[in-house]
């Protein structure tokens, strides 16, 4: 088996005052292709969703990783990693 993963999975969390939160984490699937995962929701609630995102490569997931970061700053989410 090849495990050679040359770059880093990463996972990203946002919440807001009024509870609302949302996640998005760039990862591998099964295939060592690259995914987007972002799910959203309220606490304590039962609504919320997903969304898979396939990237054609790392830097992609990248990118689109970076235009969800802006996205959250835009829409008044606080971020829940230092440094973001």
């Amino acid at each position: 088996m090849h495990s050679d993963i040359r770059h880093s999975w990463l996972h990203h969390t946002w919440h807001r005052p009024d509870g609302r939160y949302y996640c998005c984490s760039l990862q591998q699937n099964l295939f060592q292709e690259w995914v987007l995962i972002r799910r959203w929701g309220v606490i304590h609630s039962r609504h919320g969703g997903a969304m898979e995102m396939l990237c054609r490569d790392y830097e992609d997931g990248l990118r689109q990783l970076e235009i969800v970061v802006k996205r959250r700053k835009q829409r008044g989410y606080l971020s829940d990693n230092s440094g973001i």
